[in-house]
């Protein structure tokens, strides 16, 4: 006796494998892209989270050094001060291995030029010393937003901005970059 096969069940599995393999790709490019997100997620919380912590350090310099910011000496913007010209240091320091001894005279005014250029600057251009060297193009600008009646800056308000992920949408690699920024009011006592 022969059995007859029928030839309708031909290639079946084949094509449960091919059905297979197609849901099993677009699910794992799903699954990458949503990694992708996830990754860009985290990079914008971190550089938010230096920028808080980059502001709430010069507004505790600002405040520690009050006769200065009464004066107006921290209004002002690190890029026009820029990292290449570091301002006079108050106090010996560590340079590249070796002790400087600072013998400037140190008043309240040159303190808040140090204060302003270490905020975004940093001592070594080797080394990751400044939260800022984690962040691109890093920019902050302090201004006077009120005066007492005698003309003392009593409040600040310090922005700090930086360049975050490429916008999508355009070739331009110059007309892609977002900027984001971090703002905050301090008073001065």
């Amino acid at each position: 006796m022969s059995i007859k096969r029928s030839s309708k069940q031909n290639g079946f599995a084949m094509m449960e494998a091919l059905i297979t393999a197609i849901i099993v790709a677009i699910g794992v490019s799903g699954v990458g892209v949503l990694l992708l997100r996830s990754v860009q997620a985290t990079q914008d919380s971190s550089q938010q989270s230096q920028a808080m912590w980059i502001v709430q350090d010069f507004v505790g310099r600002l405040r520690a050094n009050s006769p200065a910011a009464k004066s107006g000496a921290y209004i002002g913007s690190t890029t026009t001060v820029g990292c290449a010209n570091q301002p006079t240091m108050c106090a010996s320091y560590n340079n590249n291995g070796t002790n400087t001894e600072v013998t400037a005279t140190c008043s309240p005014d040159v303190m808040a030029a140090y204060d302003s250029w270490i905020t975004v600057c940093g001592l070594d251009n080797t080394a990751f010393d400044t939260p800022s060297d984690f962040i691109v193009n890093p920019s902050l600008n302090s201004t006077c937003s009120l005066r007492d009646a005698s003309n003392s800056c009593i409040q600040y308000n310090i922005t700090f901005s930086w360049d975050t992920k490429l916008k999508k949408g355009n070739t331009d690699s110059t007309l892609r970059t977002n900027t984001n920024d971090y703002t905050m009011i301090v008073e001065v006592n």
